[in-house]
């Protein structure tokens, strides 16, 4: 990761048309672009937002961002449609990344003692999932999920691509543990800057509806073209990132001896690179205190609280309260 700005999406020319996927035969087949379901999760989303929103007039957007990613990673990840057990689900994930950022001290009383064992909850559920879906799959049952998939492909036990249930689970919990929070605290804090910029969120408005309503004259199903079309979202999405990084930082090992600002940093020595030196880096980001979204085009009242840093995620310390007012 050099800059806070994603990949693009593809260009129109390579959008393919918005139809059911065919289902897929390996794992990597379900990362391709034409397999990540996107008018699936356009679904999904509307209906989650409609069943959490309907009825209220203010929403706390950090407790609906985590819910959000977490359940639709359940979803398509895992396959989870329940959306009652995707959030039992989900309180383990919370167990298991405090397990991860405590002290390593497995004794009654301890933060790890007691997040270890809703980790070990976690494992076991991973596991029931797995041996629900080998049975469905046995039965010809189809499943598209990602974790089908990786069952899919290792079926074959002397196979090289098989691998046994428990690194099956090992691998999901990596792969959810590190899943949503990002995404979750860019959603959360593109919401604060919106809020807090009229003028940004009349432009977000106006690239939305315009979008919108090509969609509904007759292409109704979101497809790579018009998430293509959204570029000052997605401008805002690259500042948001740069303005408030999902993860504060990585480590580095030097491959060779290094001479930087006037100090030596031998071959093998374990660098931290905190992304918010380079993001507010003014040689990078002229101005990087100022919120400016058109750095990243090459062409709501929210109220301001502290931001606090859990599990290595900046998040707004009351969960960003904000007033819902209908269209």
């Amino acid at each position: 990761m050099n800059h806070p700005s994603p990949a693009p999406p593809p260009s129109p020319s390579s959008a393919p048309a918005p139809t059911k996927p065919k289902p897929s035969t390996s794992a990597s087949g379900f990362l391709r672009p034409e397999a990540r379901y996107i008018w699936k999760f356009d679904t999904f989303t509307k209906n989650y937002l409609r069943s959490y929103l309907d009825g209220k007039q203010e929403a706390e957007i950090d407790s609906l961002a985590n819910k959000f990613t977490v359940t639709l990673a359940c979803n398509y990840f895992i396959g989870v449609e329940d959306s009652e057990r995707a959030e039992k689900l989900v309180a383990k994930l919370d167990d298991l990344a405090m397990a991860i950022h405590s002290m390593d001290s497995n004794f009654p009383g301890t933060i790890f003692y007691r997040e270890s064992e809703g980790a070990a909850k976690l494992h076991k559920a991973l596991e029931m999932i797995i041996e629900e879906k080998r049975v469905k799959m046995s039965n010809g049952v189809v499943m598209e999920d990602f974790l089908s998939q990786l069952l899919i492909a290792g079926r074959n036990q002397s196979g090289p691509k098989y691998r046994p249930p428990e690194k099956i689970v090992d691998t999901m919990m990596g792969l959810l543990t590190t899943r949503c929070c990002a995404a979750a605290s860019v959603i959360t804090f593109m919401v604060k800057y919106i809020g807090e910029r009229q003028d940004i969120y009349q432009k977000i408005l106006s690239e939305q509806s315009e979008i919108m309503s090509k969609r509904e004259d007759g292409d109704s199903s979101l497809s790579w073209e018009h998430i293509y079309k959204m570029k000052y979202t997605y401008a805002v999405t690259c500042e948001t990132m740069r303005r408030v990084a999902p993860l504060q930082g990585t480590f580095r090992e030097a491959i060779a001896d290094i001479y930087f600002a006037g100090f030596t940093i031998p071959k093998g020595c374990k660098i931290y690179w905190a992304f918010n030196m380079t993001n507010k880096n003014p040689d990078y980001f002229p101005d990087p205190e100022r919120f400016d979204p058109p750095r990243f085009r090459r062409e709501v009242l929210v109220l301001i609280e502290k931001i606090s840093c859990s599990v290595m995620t900046p998040t707004p310390a009351q969960g960003l309260p904000v007033l819902l007012h209908p269209l």
